[in-house]
């Protein structure tokens, strides 16, 4: 979509919720595909991570401190797709 006069640009914490939230999805399909036994190459996901995470640490504190909980349920997301595949391979914590 194109932005005009009536749209500026999304600011940086707009953009850094976004990533959030689109991150959370993506970890939340691959957390669906590795409970059905599907393989999963999380490279590419963990660039992303990264990026997001540098992007937030750019954020002045108090335009971080908005995305803070979209960030903390991104980890959670995270934690739970580990687990589950720690469980799905018997592996140990």
């Amino acid at each position: 979509m194109q932005r005009n006069a009536d749209h500026p640009p999304a600011s940086p914490a707009e953009r850094v919720a976004a990533a959030a939230r689109a991150l959370t999805g993506t970890v939340q399909v691959a957390g669906a595909l590795a409970g059905a036994g599907r393989g999963l190459d999380l490279a590419g996901l963990e660039r992303h991570v990264g990026r997001l995470c540098a992007a937030a640490l750019d954020l002045p504190p108090a335009e971080g401190a908005t995305v803070k909980p979209l960030l903390a349920a991104l980890l959670a997301e995270i934690e739970r797709l580990r687990a589950g595949m720690v469980l799905q391979n018997g592996e140990r914590e």
